[in-house]
């Protein structure tokens, strides 16, 4: 407490015991609730005496791991309390993992935790969550995450190209989605180009034509939209199954710059993005920076994935807004 009382914070959370995930015995999750709600009566009893902290908000810990008994118990007592708002915790040990987790996996322990709590009280939720788990969240009335998403993704040399927004869900396709330099392994079309592609007037310069099948096709970059996450959730499986689940997971959402198909890939990551990264460099341009191992790569890469995904949540907010929120899913 003495160094949050040196930062002075807008807002922050509580001291808790969240090391909990889908495995952790029922004696560690109890333990996990005790000594939150014991940290928390400390924290609350400093924040309420302290004159530096009357203007910041303090959020308490809903734990519980992964039992519904212990979820109810945490979020009850929680909900007496004088905080700002909850954080719910003690779903994941955090790290990249957290993206396998399904809605499936929590959405019980979820909404065993929120039942219980006021609706007119803040819900944070942290951990690097996919983008359609947190849409399921959010339908939940979880409120706000953190970016550790956006970190993850940057640490693999990934450039999100998701739909992010709404607003160009009505734009018609203009292109085909076909990657300079690479063909379909399985002999079978790629999806037309989606509205991330149809809302630019981007134009791929003239040498970087190529002549396929006696017919001139522009190349244009692939968002492989096609692929389908299979992840299960929190279950035993080998090493080389979890890597496939990722790989599959990884493509919904992102591109890997690091592939060598992007080293002759003169276009934006994203053409719907209006980030420095996008506006200024292009994807041969990154992959080069990447495979000599530039600081300047994860750099702007960082800069595209957090404009990317701050435009995700703005676009929430406007389906949030005018109950399209299932529209965005759908995307």
């Amino acid at each position: 407490m003495d160094m949050i009382e040196a930062f002075q914070p807008d807002m922050y959370q509580s001291l808790c015991d969240g090391d909990t995930n889908p495995t952790s015995s029922k004696k560690r999750v109890q333990k996990s609730i005790n000594r939150s709600i014991a940290f928390l009566e400390k924290c609350l009893e400093r924040h309420e005496k302290s004159e530096v902290l009357k203007e910041s908000a303090i959020l308490g810990a809903v734990e519980g791991g992964y039992s519904i008994e212990g979820r109810e118990d945490s979020a009850k007592y929680l909900a007496n309390s004088s905080v700002f708002g909850y954080v719910i915790d003690g779903l994941h040990s955090n790290g990249p993992d957290v993206e396998q987790l399904t809605i499936e996996d929590v959405k019980p322990v979820l909404e065993a935790s929120l039942k219980h709590l006021p609706n007119d009280k803040f819900r944070v939720l942290q951990g690097c969550w996919n983008p359609e788990t947190v849409l399921s969240m959010v339908e939940l009335g979880m409120d706000a995450f953190d970016s550790s998403y956006v970190y993850t993704v940057t640490e693999r040399g990934g450039a999100l190209i998701f739909q992010n927004s709404i607003k160009n869900l009505d734009i018609p396709s203009t292109a085909t989605d076909v990657s300079y330099g690479a063909e379909p392994k399985d002999g079978s079309n790629l999806k037309p180009d989606t509205s991330i592609y149809a809302q630019s007037s981007y134009e791929i310069p003239e040498k970087k034509k190529r002549i396929t099948d006696d017919k001139q096709v522009t190349s244009v970059v692939e968002e492989d939209k096609s692929v389908e996450s299979e992840t299960q959730g929190p279950i035993v499986e080998s090493p080389e199954d979890t890597k496939s689940q990722t790989t599959s997971l990884n493509r919904k959402y992102e591109i890997s710059l690091a592939d060598k198909k992007y080293a002759e890939d003169f276009t934006p990551l994203s053409r719907s993005c209006s980030c420095l990264t996008c506006k200024k460099h292009t994807r041969a341009y990154i992959h080069h920076l990447l495979q000599t191992r530039e600081l300047l790569g994860p750099v702007l890469l960082t800069i595209h994935n957090l404009h990317y995904y701050m435009e995700f949540f703005k676009g929430i907010r406007e389906a949030l807004k005018s109950n399209t929120l299932d529209s965005l899913r759908k995307c």
